[in-house]
């Protein structure tokens, strides 16, 4: 089995997920900013993974990638899941609310796998310091909010510094980097 389909973008993505600081922090980057979150995610695991300051060029060429899927899949699963939360808490309401819950991450799923993919000829860098992780997600982080389009203002760098800490602080917890 590949590094996509058993690990890397992905499991990393629900490692860090799973901490209610991260997930607060990346639905403020999405709603506050229409940041992508898994653009935002896959910046700091190709930091956190070693694989350096991913080239302006490559994470763009991964945005495109995605941009067709996110606009017509991605998105409109949300705007759906969040109609059908909003709708009177009714049994069949909240069955279809997890459905399309189920169905939003599967596409988000399939999102970081062509994000991967197309990231795909970027490996590790052999050995990097903690530090150096940190950096080269900071850096990543500030292409792909330039690519994005976001308006880099003070708010968005403590979101973003808030975002790298938040992980590193998981990583060291967890005595490993990110696959």
């Amino acid at each position: 089995m590949s590094e996509s389909t058993s690990g890397g973008l992905w499991c990393f993505s629900l490692e860090c997920y799973g901490h209610q600081p991260v997930e607060d922090i990346c639905l403020q980057l999405q709603d506050r900013y229409a940041l992508n979150v898994n653009v935002m995610l896959c910046c700091c695991w190709l930091g956190f993974s070693g694989r350096g300051q991913v080239a302006k060029r490559a994470l763009q060429d991964a945005i495109d990638a995605i941009a067709l899927w996110h606009d017509r899949i991605v998105l409109p699963l949300r705007v759906a899941r969040r109609t059908a939360k909003a709708a009177t808490p009714d049994r069949a309401f909240s069955a279809l609310y997890k459905e399309l819950l189920r169905s939003e991450v599967a596409a988000e799923h399939v999102e970081q796998l062509l994000l991967e993919l197309t990231l795909r000829g970027i490996k590790p860098c052999g050995r990097t310091t903690a530090q150096q992780r940190r950096r080269d997600a900071r850096r990543n982080l500030a292409i792909g909010v330039r690519l994005l389009g976001a308006s880099s203002d003070s708010p968005l760098h403590r979101d973003l510094d808030a975002l790298v800490e938040t992980i590193a602080a998981l990583q060291s917890r967890s005595g490993r980097a990110a696959g």
